[in-house]
């Protein structure tokens, strides 16, 4: 007698089928370069019935792509103290050595969880991690073992980003995922900032409650400037590493406005915002001049590659990274407390370090070809550090000399505000 096809077999029994193979349990023998999946994956390319089917049913486990940039997160994930962990998972997508990395572009994602380590060691990017369902949120962070996860959750960012709620509501969505203590209510109230993209008001308002926890003032700062000594450190090995060193600075820069504006600006007996606010552009200015160091080939650094369209795409970053940072900074506060404004020392370390952004723009403004830009960026430092105007004012003598206008209307110059 013939046995059925899988597609000869009833829709029901498909869907059990599909259900029992949903999700991988970690193996004592996988090794760290391993990525592997549960067995639904195979069934993937089977043909265009099953494809679409398996695709159907994996939107209605709401699955959740897991990012992080710590190897010690994914390797915690699969072991522990006991031996291989219980968590289940549609697919492991790094490997715990960091070696090998698997595509989930064309997955179902419902949401993004990216747990992000503050650490000089860690790279500033998250990587897609793990896929799992949402039923498999709770054995992922028990598997990472408690306290040992509540003292790791203190140096990291939980973002949130809600990707597709597919036959869903919104609300039914939110619930399974971020509301329900049976997936994120396990999650300590200790992680150092909380972000949410895509996700009801009063859900990331929850969130934030219970998960984010309370700390001093004067230990963010502490931390960023740790952040970027060690990206002047990462210097001697090379501009690359440095560039990367100062995107976890700006990153942690970036997640302390948005989570703790209110305790810089009245947690210290010095002002928090300005201290902030300075070391932000300190660390953005930083960024921008790594970068072009790259783009030339200055000491210490890569020489450039020689292909005009590669090292102007450095220029290119380089101007991008400069005028974000304006547009973030212009629309922060410079200090907490009104008498800090009538500070002059306050007042010239503010004007000084719009100077210095503008000037690295205007190089690379230049760089990438555009003087008029350079000469509009050139003014825009001329006007907060007028001390300086004598080389200011023959840089944009010498650009005019090579056809640049001097308008005060230059296009795409951003303004401090």
């Amino acid at each position: 007698m013939a046995h059925p096809s899988l597609s000869g077999l009833p829709l029901e029994i498909r869907e059990r089928i599909y259900e029992s193979l949903l999700t991988n349990t970690p193996s004592s023998t996988a090794g760290p370069s391993s990525v592997p999946a549960s067995p639904l994956c195979t069934l993937l390319t089977l043909n265009r019935q099953i494809h679409a089917e398996i695709i159907a049913f994996l939107k209605s486990q709401l699955l959740v792509l897991l990012k992080t940039n710590d190897p010690e997160f994914i390797s915690k994930t699969l072991t522990t103290q006991w031996g291989p962990s219980t968590m289940t998972f549609v697919s492991q997508l790094r490997s715990s050595d960091f070696s090998v990395q698997k595509d989930a572009a064309n997955a179902p994602i419902a949401m993004e969880l990216d747990f992000h380590m503050f650490m000089s060691d860690k790279e500033a990017t998250s990587t897609a991690a793990f896929l799992v369902p949402a039923s498999s949120l709770k054995m992922m962070v028990d598997a990472q073992g408690s306290p040992s996860f509540y003292i790791w959750t203190m140096q990291a960012e939980l973002a949130v980003n809600m990707v597709d709620t597919f036959s869903h509501t919104q609300d039914e969505a939110e619930e399974k995922l971020l509301r329900n203590p049976y997936t994120t209510g396990f999650l300590r109230p200790s992680f150092v900032g909380v972000s949410t993209t895509g996700v009801a008001p009063r859900t990331a308002t929850l969130l934030r409650k219970k998960l984010k926890g309370k700390y001093e003032a004067s230990g963010h700062l502490s931390k960023l400037q740790s952040l970027l000594n060690c990206a002047a450190d990462r210097a001697e090995n090379g501009w690359e590493a440095a560039a990367r060193k100062l995107g976890m600075a700006r990153r942690y820069a970036e997640m302390v406005w948005e989570n703790h504006e209110e305790c810089m600006a009245a947690g210290t007996p010095f002002d928090g915002i300005l201290q902030l606010w300075l070391m932000h552009s300190s660390v953005c200015a930083g960024t921008v001049q790594v970068l072009l160091n790259i783009a030339t080939g200055a000491p210490m650094g890569t020489v450039p590659t020689g292909n005009k369209q590669e090292d102007n795409a450095v220029f290119v970053e380089a101007r991008k990274a400069a005028e974000e940072a304006i547009r973030f900074l212009t629309a922060r506060p410079e200090w907490g407390r009104p008498r800090t404004a009538e500070l002059p020392r306050a007042l010239l370390l503010v004007r000084k370090s719009k100077a210095k952004l503008s000037f690295r723009t205007h190089a690379a403004c230049k760089g990438m070809g555009d003087v008029d830009a350079a000469v509009g960026y050139l003014r825009e430092a001329l006007k907060y550090e007028p001390e300086t105007s004598d080389m200011l004012l023959r840089r944009i003598e010498g650009l005019k000399e090579e056809g640049a206008r001097d308008a005060e209307d230059a296009q795409g110059v951003l303004k401090w505000g």
